[in-house]
């Protein structure tokens, strides 16, 4: 059976299967609820799903704004949940990330080492950055948490903690093994 990767268009159904919404909105949600995604595309994956006629959009008034204003919203359909369901229960594969400076050290040589040394610093530094930011931005453990959308949050956070600190060490042990190699190397004259 073949497997198919979430992509925004799951994303948005998934979260149009939950509450009608319109498309700023979503974007929101997106953010919130998966905070590594980045919330573009919304607007094309609600057009590709209205065409497939997984979600209808229809004129409406937001509840609770002062002016009123009328919106797109978006309602998932049964044959949208007939597809997301059939998707989410699809078996997945795990594809880990191409990271583009993992194949630039593949195919690097002795010539290029030290600039890829720095290359490899300063991702340590974005990584290092990252997990702080993800650290600050949890609020409590999962354990107490009573809603599933607020704990499959903080669960992709640990995840995206544990990741980048895995990734940092690989970052060290690649540098580590850059420069032993470096200095083994004899020199020209």
């Amino acid at each position: 059976m073949l497997t198919q990767r979430a992509t925004m268009k799951h994303v948005v159904l998934g979260l149009l299967l939950e509450r009608p919404s319109y498309g700023y909105e979503i974007g929101v949600r997106v953010g919130e609820r998966f905070p590594h995604w980045r919330p573009t595309g919304v607007y094309e994956a609600l057009d590709r799903l209205a065409s497939e006629e997984l979600v209808v959009a229809s004129d409406g008034r937001i509840a609770g704004s002062q002016r009123g204003v009328a919106r797109t919203i978006y309602n998932g359909t049964e044959s949208g949940q007939e597809v997301f369901r059939d998707w989410l229960l699809q078996p997945t594969v795990f594809t880990p990330p191409r990271q583009d400076l993992d194949v630039k050290i593949g195919l690097s040589g002795p010539e290029e080492w030290p600039r890829l040394i720095e290359q490899i610093s300063g991702q340590e530094i974005f990584c290092l950055s990252a997990v702080k930011e993800l650290t600050d931005a949890s609020v409590d453990p999962v354990g107490s948490r009573l809603d599933w959308s607020e704990a499959h949050v903080e669960l992709r956070r640990n995840a995206e903690i544990k990741m980048l600190e895995v990734r940092i060490e690989w970052l060290q042990d690649v540098r580590t093994t850059l420069r032993t190699l470096l200095e083994r190397r004899p020199k020209a004259l």
